[in-house]
């Protein structure tokens, strides 16, 4: 369907391709390179949104970011996902599965241990198909080819060893089979920008709306430690997403859109979540068609504009 609308839209769909560097003159962001198969080209627009996930593009134009925590720079653990077949088994806390593998584990005494406590196995209706978060990578530099590379690398081990471990010790698991291991890691944090507005915890504790809104998010901070196995979980009121969090200080031209927009470490750790990084997206096109089709800079556009064409 995106793509039917995309194409209905005279848009291109460039897919394996690759973001270069940007094209700015005078503070303004006029364009961006690529590499794909067909080459190297360049791409000039009234606006660019970046959706990297990690800032790529405003860190290429020497924007202020931020990235991690604070104290140390360090950022959140990383997962790989994977798919298990031939599993029937509804998990109800992050606990049932835990103590079910530690139980067999001490049981067996071969040593295993869970890389990561609090273990998911979610059955898709009506199948005998699960995927499973299970995996966790500390102590990588998510902004780091060669680390990214290894994480992946690590999380495909772990994946393989806790398959293995279930077949081999937990009898409801004794026929489960590895279908596939996630084509991309699971990186929860690392470049945010500095922005017109920096969402805060305590904005997410007071459940704080502003006027430029553009969409509202829900989900609980979740930290994921960097160095072990430990994890900050506590509750939000429902909060917004103003839309000068999307907006880089120091360019014209440019927004941000998804986990890399301006928050805190804490803040990200709430509203990094798909459902809350879609409406980001959803937002920064519309002000972004806005702008290109009125000829008005993106800090220009009204929020209520853009939340009307949501809506």
């Amino acid at each position: 369907l995106l793509e039917e609308k995309l194409f209905a839209a005279r848009g291109e769909a460039l897919y394996q391709t690759r973001f270069c560097r940007p094209l700015a003159e005078g503070g303004r962001v006029q364009g961006v390179t690529v590499e794909n198969r067909d080459g190297r080209a360049a791409y000039l627009a009234r606006v660019i949104v970046d959706c990297t996930g990690d800032a790529e593009v405003a860190a290429r134009l020497g924007l202020p970011t931020r990235t991690g925590r604070p104290e140390d720079g360090l950022c959140q653990a990383m997962t790989l996902m994977f798919t298990i077949g031939n599993v029937d088994f509804m998990q109800d806390t992050c606990h049932d599965l835990r103590r079910m593998i530690e139980q067999a584990a001490q049981e067996a005494g071969d040593g295993y241990r869970l890389p990561y406590s609090r273990p998911y196995i979610i059955q898709i209706p009506n199948s005998k198909t699960a995927v499973v978060q299970l995996t966790h990578m500390r102590g990588y530099d998510p902004l780091s080819a060669a680390d990214v590379g290894r994480a992946a690398a690590e999380g495909r081990r772990q994946a393989y060893e806790a398959v293995e471990f279930l077949r081999r010790h937990v009898a409801r698991f004794r026929e489960i089979e590895l279908l596939e291991t996630a084509p991309l890691l699971g990186i929860r944090e690392s470049r945010r920008i500095v922005g017109e507005y920096t969402l805060t915890r305590e904005d997410l504790g007071a459940g704080r709306r502003f006027p430029d809104d553009i969409t509202t998010a829900a989900f609980g901070v979740d930290i994921h430690n960097p160095l072990d196995d430990s994890q900050q979980c506590y509750p939000v009121q429902r909060y917004g997403i103003p839309y000068r969090a999307l907006i880089p200080r120091g360019a014209e031209g440019l927004l941000v859109a998804g986990r890399c927009i301006s928050g805190t470490h804490e803040a990200m750790a709430s509203y990094r979540v798909t459902g809350d990084c879609a409406a980001m997206g959803e937002a920064a096109g519309i002000a972004a068609a806005l702008a290109a089709r009125t000829g008005r800079g993106v800090r220009e556009i009204g929020a209520e504009e853009i939340r009307e064409r949501m809506k």
